[in-house]
């Protein structure tokens, strides 16, 4: 008896059967490549008859082989009788009839399926339907970053302030910048401490290249003689941070 099945669905299931079986065996990609060759090809043909489960596979040359799909398991091809003592050997033709059979599995599970009411879901709406959007994921190295020595609360103190746009960067770092002890503030503080009390006070150092006064890293700039600066373009002007 012949069924008609929709190729698309029938070649999803196929895919679907393969997958799951290259996970359960990855040791013989080849082999089961080949055996979705077969599928694929329509040489896997089902010869059941009084509830046995027998195959008939067709091989590119012309040649089949009868694959029993019971227990014991067992195929009339020189491959398996070659490898039958291996327990739990599959040659080629029985691959072909798991996967065969898998694929029907898939389909059936398809079939049975609850279905969406056909104008639940136009055409034009499936094809313009995209996958869920995931969070946006973090970039492992932000396009910012920079760190930041002084004290807080006199505790010497590192912090890397982080940031994947200018604006966000810019944002956290006065954030962070406020969160250290200004060097004038500390010495107000102590202006009355003894003078190793005032000495032990921490400054945050400017970074290499850090423009204090646009809140921007500058470039490292090279002269034909052989000098170097520290630069930023701002507008038509540049900037060393002085």
């Amino acid at each position: 008896m012949t069924t008609t099945l929709d190729p698309q669905a029938w070649a999803r299931a196929q895919a679907r059967a393969l997958a799951l079986a290259e996970t359960a065996m990855p040791e013989i990609p080849r082999r089961l490549a080949f055996a979705a060759t077969l599928v694929e090809a329509g040489s896997v043909e089902h010869r059941g008859q009084f509830g046995q489960q027998d195959y008939q596979v067709h091989n590119p040359d012309g040649t089949a082989c009868t694959v029993h799909a019971r227990n014991p398991t067992t195929c009339t091809c020189a491959e398996w009788r070659a490898q039958a003592s291996e327990k739990g050997y599959a040659c080629t033709h029985l691959l072909a009839v798991r996967l065969y059979t898998r694929a029907q599995e898939i389909l059936h599970q398809e079939d049975c399926a609850p279905q969406e009411p056909e104008d639940a879901w136009p055409p034009e709406a499936a094809e313009a339907e995209q996958p869920p959007l995931l969070p946006p994921s973090v970039c492992p190295e932000a396009m910012f970053s920079v760190c930041l020595r002084g004290t807080m609360r006199g505790w010497d103190t590192q912090l890397t302030v982080r940031g994947q746009t200018q604006a966000e960067f810019l944002a956290n770092f006065q954030a962070v910048q406020d969160m250290l002890d200004r060097a004038a503030g500390v010495h107000e503080a102590r202006a009355g401490a003894p003078p190793e009390a005032q000495s032990s006070t921490a400054t945050a150092p400017t970074p290499d290249g850090w423009c204090l006064k646009h809140g921007t890293q500058m470039k490292l700039q090279q002269g034909k003689d052989g000098s170097q600066w520290w630069s930023h373009k701002i507008g038509d002007t540049w900037c060393k941070g002085k």
